[in-house]
């Protein structure tokens, strides 16, 4: 697999001393850029390798971090301080061929200076090696620091995370010395990875055309610089870690874990208002599916999906405990769960329930759903179990977060979402003569 010869660039130990460890310097560096004024900002998860601390000069050490393997990505959680932080939107319109893009990140560190570099260039191709659609190739030049640091349009919206460029073992495999060939992680992955981990975000449809100055000062302020700290009992891994990286070598996550987090992930997102239901809908399933035993175009499929959204403006499905199932064979996974499903119409003032199975078939290296089906169980009744899990989750982020936080609005907005779910379904929230503190969600009348 060509993938196997790509050198990944957040690590920089080969440019510096190996006693890093012992005398508390950092032994590698990466970029990475804030996704929402709460803290959280983004970098590859082969930055973090070895890190026992990480730290951004001038913000501090990290608080903690979420890593994805599978899709080499990583959330890094910051104090958010008393203001918001500068942050990066993510575009709200598919890439296109050629078009002009900038990457900002830290470079080489302990060679170049330690201020902040951008480098210019354009998309040369929409897919990645082996039509990996996940990436992009672009010609910005990359160096070893670059890794996690924003790839943005000509408006500043980021388009993909840096991630990697063909390497020496390139050449030596095939004979060719690859220019300016680099790749960045597309900002519709990362988008999937801050949906399951619950990051907030926000998106942009773009504006004019920006001098490269004038964008350089519109989206620097967003960008740091990650430091990776180790100990002296990591170090001899840590070494050997680089020197596996360096041949090409991935660990990654099973393709049966990546499947069944995407079945949640997918069934969170469906209960979603419709706006960001569709939306997650649209990024997620092949331009030709096999849908309930009939072929279908995405295009057609969106239409069906709309129209049930329409129908049914509020929803909730739920996976049942323990019910979730994968079945593998190399990147191709069939998935199936039993679901419990809740939908309402004020308009129509119409609820229905019912418990089904469902199931569809993955395409776990391009995050693509091949055929779906499923089937409604007669006679059984829809637990609440999962729509109470939910609605807690989003009230303890509600009201434990900060009241500036667009993080916090957004769990405020989707708890009042699942709230209306469960008073639809017969569900009350506290009795009369309660506090606050003693109010529990309770069958209405019981």
């Amino acid at each position: 697999m060509l993938w196997k010869v790509l050198l990944t660039i957040g690590l920089s130990a080969g440019v510096l001393s190996s006693s890093a460890f012992a005398d508390n310097r950092p032994h590698s560096s990466g970029t990475a850029f804030f996704v929402n004024g709460d803290g959280w900002a983004v970098t590859n998860a082969h930055v973090l390798e070895e890190c026992s601390r990480v730290a951004a000069p001038g913000i501090g050490e990290a608080l903690n971090w979420i890593i994805d393997r599978q899709n080499d990505l990583a959330a890094v959680k910051f104090e958010a301080g008393s203001n918001s932080r500068t942050f990066l939107a993510l575009r709200d319109t598919p890439p296109r061929l050629g078009d002009d893009i900038a990457a900002l990140g830290y470079p080489l560190h302990g060679i170049l200076s330690d201020s902040i570099k951008i480098t210019t260039g354009i998309i040369n191709s929409l897919v990645g090696i082996d039509n990996d659609t996940r990436y992009l190739q672009i010609s910005t030049a990359l160096q070893p620091g670059n890794s996690g640091g924003p790839v943005v349009d000509r408006s500043g919206a980021v388009i993909g995370v840096a991630t990697a460029v063909l390497g020496t073992k390139f050449a030596e495999n095939t004979g060719i010395l690859p220019q300016n060939v680099n790749f960045a992680i597309r900002s519709m992955v990362l988008e999937l990875f801050l949906q399951s981990r619950s990051i907030a975000y926000q998106k942009s449809a773009g504006s004019e055309a920006l001098s490269t100055a004038d964008l350089a000062e519109t989206t620097t302020p967003g960008v740091l610089q990650l430091l990776c700290y180790g100990d002296e009992e990591t170090q001899s891994v840590a070494q050997s870690q680089v020197a596996t990286r360096q041949e090409g070598t991935v660990s990654t996550v099973s393709p049966s874990d990546l499947a069944a987090a995407f079945a949640r992930v997918y069934h969170d997102a469906w209960s979603m208002p419709n706006e960001d239901a569709l939306e997650f809908m649209s990024s997620v399933y092949a331009r030709n599916v096999n849908f309930y035993g009939k072929p279908i175009t995405l295009d057609s499929l969106m239409d069906e999906k709309q129209k049930f959204a329409q129908r049914w403006p509020i929803r909730d499905y739920s996976l049942r405990e323990g019910s979730l199932l994968t079945d593998c064979q190399g990147a191709l996974c069939i998935v199936s769960a039993t679901v419990d499903w809740f939908a309402y119409s004020p308009s129509r003032k119409k609820r229905s329930s019912g418990v089904a199975i469902f199931s569809f078939s993955l395409d776990t290296k391009n995050l693509r759903i091949l055929t779906e089906t499923g089937q409604v169980l007669k006679g059984q009744s829809a637990k609440p179990d999962g729509m109470l899990v939910r609605w807690h989750e989003r009230n303890g982020k509600c009201r434990g977060g900060s009241g500036d936080s667009t993080d916090t609005w957004r769990s405020c907005d989707e708890r009042e979402y699942t709230d209306t779910a469960l008073t639809a379904m017969g569900w009350c929230y506290g009795r009369p003569g309660q506090f606050a503190y003693q109010m529990q969600w309770h069958r209405c009348g019981k």
